[in-house]
């Protein structure tokens, strides 16, 4: 018999509506019934295999998904020294603490033997079942070799390329068709003007989502990405031309077309907080995916750390390079931090903040039908928030992972 969890009492959030006291029911992984009001344990028997949580009003939502991350909790998944597997599970243990369900193991410029061995160990671990009771991976995030000089941030200088498909086609093959994301600039695509054969046309044509990043890239180039497929962006205003009056860069373009997936960091230091309030007012929730860009200093104390072959220095809430401190290199916030900035700048619009938490990153990876949201027949990815907003209990596909 399989067995089941309940949760009662509780205000349930999910993108299409809100129940201000009810209960759900997770049968296995999934979630299969979903009731306002009072719970009453006689409805179920003496089924012994029922395990039922009081949440005592506390607030159940969608857990997050963080398509973009480099680490945390002193692992890297770019690290020539471990296992990537170790890695993963390591890390996927301890995020969901924060109230990361799932996500996408992202890189950093490296040299390109070191990619490759990072896409291989990526394919064997994702043929493998992945553990339970922890967050699970999504599949590889690609931020550099193919970006600008000009706006490169914390990637190093020696090792950037033109995009290159051949080497996407063999990372694809290698990661087990893992291979999710690819940021690049679109002014270093040698064929961007080839209604055919430019790079973003071709990641489509490969199942790839092309992100725009690290770019100087101009207002007329955007658009004509745009009119290739381009509808993602990595960590809108970090790293690309910004908005200038007079040659209007990547930034204007981004917040002009409302139907293109802008990643924010929302630690308030990459981004100020009045600025994602702006950018929320102009683009709308469906249009912004909240996103961690998480190094491996996330959750250690300060010090000295490595992104990739640079050296960064982790100070209270801010990293940087260790040889220019006005670089910013990566985040070491929370996703639950960076929700909780949501709720601020949305004057605690809870299904808006969920969208961007989480329901917008599933929609982009075409996996909307099973995870972001709290529906009937979906995984059981759930969170459950205590009136601080705090995480107390965190599901993975039906499994308690984290309990406070």
């Amino acid at each position: 018999m399989t067995s089941e969890l309940i949760l009662k009492n509780a205000r349930i959030v999910s993108t299409n509506k809100i129940i201000d006291f009810g209960w759900l029911v997770i049968q296995g992984k999934k979630i299969t019934k979903i009731q306002s009001g009072d719970f009453h344990d006689v409805n179920y028997g003496n089924n012994k295999n029922i395990t039922i949580i009081d949440c005592l009003n506390k607030t159940i939502i969608p857990g997050f998904i963080d398509i973009h991350v480099h680490g945390g909790y002193g692992y890297s998944f770019i690290d020539e020294k471990n296992e990537l597997k170790d890695s993963l599970n390591n890390f996927a243990q301890v995020v969901v603490q924060e109230g990361v369900t799932k996500f996408c193991c992202a890189t950093v410029t490296s040299k390109k033997p070191v990619l490759d061995q990072f896409f291989t160990q990526l394919g064997s671990y994702m043929q493998e079942k992945q553990p339970e009771k922890q967050a699970q991976v999504l599949g590889a995030y690609l931020e550099g070799p193919f970006i600008s000089l000009e706006y490169k941030g914390a990637h190093d200088p020696n090792l950037l390329v033109a995009p290159n498909i051949e080497w996407i086609k063999q990372w694809k093959q290698l990661s087990n068709n893992s291979l999710k994301f690819v940021a690049f600039a679109l002014e270093c695509d040698q064929e961007f003007n080839s209604e055919t054969n430019n790079f973003t046309t071709l990641l489509i044509k490969n199942d790839i989502i092309p992100s725009l990043a690290h770019s100087a890239a101009t207002f007329k180039q955007v658009k004509q990405a745009q009119k290739y497929g381009l509808n993602h962006v990595t960590h809108l205003y970090n790293g690309m031309s910004g908005f200038n009056h007079r040659f209007p860069g990547c930034v204007p373009t981004i917040l002009d077309t409302k139907d293109m997936q802008a990643e924010l960091i929302c630690d308030g230091v990459h981004v100020d907080l009045d600025i994602i309030k702006l950018t929320y007012k102009i683009k709308g929730a469906e249009n912004i995916i909240m996103v961690s860009d998480a190094i491996s200093a996330k959750g250690c104390s300060d010090g000295e750390y490595h992104l990739g072959s640079l050296a960064i220095v982790k100070k209270g809430s801010v990293a940087t390079l260790k040889d220019n401190h006005l670089a910013i290199s990566g985040s070491v916030a929370t996703m639950i931090e960076g929700f909780k900035n949501l709720l601020k700048i949305t004057n605690n619009n809870w299904q808006d903040c969920i969208k961007m938490a989480s329901y917008n990153s599933a929609k982009q990876l075409k996996l909307d039908d099973i995870i972001g949201d709290i529906q009937e027949n979906k995984l059981a990815d759930l969170l459950v928030l205590n009136q601080d907003n705090d995480v107390d209990l965190t599901i993975c596909e039906g499994q308690i992972a984290f309990k406070k």
